[in-house]
């Protein structure tokens, strides 16, 4: 007996081994293999606009964040509800790079902007009017930047930011991964998270402040379609606007809306928007053209 014994105890190991070995062969071709990573620049080429960062600098500039706008003090301030607005940034417009991509944008004279930094509206309710301002100054009529306005009343302390002079640079910016344009590319799931990497590095580790080009949303991309709609009376906090009767007409015009300026979340300025998110100021380009920058429209967007 014991001659059988091991006979079949030696079966049992081969056995075993033979289902491991097969098990493991199995295992290996059950894993889902990585298709080659196509060279995908010359896919995604087309889809890149001309962007300009904003970042701050140690260099004295006309242009910066926070402090106070380089106007009379007798300036009429803008104000929501008997509330004096948040002075967020002075761009002189011809500090800004020349790009045939922007040239909606002004040549010369000052873009101011604020925001009502204590309620901190997300754009969504026609209601939001009057929670922001963006005013164009002409160059011929900013001041010799000896002067500054006030608001017309205190301000809380975290409402006001410091001042930070701010420089620009040019370049090429890719879309983000929701964009429907980049989605009809066909990128592979390891090929998207190549581009979307190579668009995280034009920023660096600053923080995310542009101008025009795509913008870098933290929810939505179609934010352009929000504002078409929203500064029609239709409210896009669900789906009710975007049921409207009216939305499929509206829809057609919202290519007209560009991103005008991002500011992300900044712990240097002490702002942060909602849970660390960004606040888009968007413009329709015939009206920048036009110089008419009364009807922008902001949005929040956080995680």
């Amino acid at each position: 007996m014991k001659p059988t014994f091991i006979a079949l105890a030696a079966v049992a190991v081969v056995a075993v081994v033979v289902l491991f070995m097969t098990g493991r062969q199995n295992g290996r071709s059950a894993r889902p293999q990585n298709p080659a990573v196509r060279d995908f620049q010359p896919l995604t080429a087309h889809l890149f606009r001309d962007a300009i960062s904003v970042a701050k600098s140690a260099t004295v500039t006309k242009s910066y964040f926070g402090g106070r706008p380089p106007l009379s003090p007798q300036y009429a301030w803008p104000t929501r509800n008997g509330r004096p607005l948040s002075f967020l940034a002075c761009i002189d417009c011809s500090e800004l790079p020349r790009s045939a991509d922007l040239d909606w944008l002004p040549e010369s004279g000052l873009l101011l902007f604020f925001y009502d930094l204590q309620d901190q509206p997300w754009g969504f309710d026609p209601k939001d009017r009057g929670g922001s301002a963006t005013v164009y100054v002409p160059a011929a009529e900013v001041s010799d930047r000896s002067s500054f306005a006030s608001p017309p009343a205190p301000l809380p302390a975290d409402s006001v930011l410091p001042k930070r002079h701010v420089a620009f640079h040019l370049s090429k910016l890719p879309p983000s991964w929701e964009t429907p344009e980049l989605k009809a590319v066909g990128l592979t799931e390891t090929e998207m998270d190549m581009f979307m990497e190579q668009r995280a590095s034009l920023y660096g580790e600053q923080p995310h402040h542009q101008i025009g080009g795509f913008a870098d949303p933290v929810q939505n991309p179609e934010m352009d379609e929000a504002c078409q709609f929203v500064t029609h009376d239709l409210y896009c906090g669900d789906a009710t606007g975007y049921n409207d009767p009216r939305a499929a007409t509206l829809k057609e015009g919202a290519g007209d809306w560009s991103l005008l300026f991002q500011m992300d979340t900044d712990d240097d300025l002490t702002i942060m928007w909602g849970d660390a998110g960004m606040i888009y100021f968007w413009v329709r380009r015939d009206d920048a053209r036009r110089l008419k920058f009364d009807n922008t429209w902001v949005i929040l967007q956080c995680g």
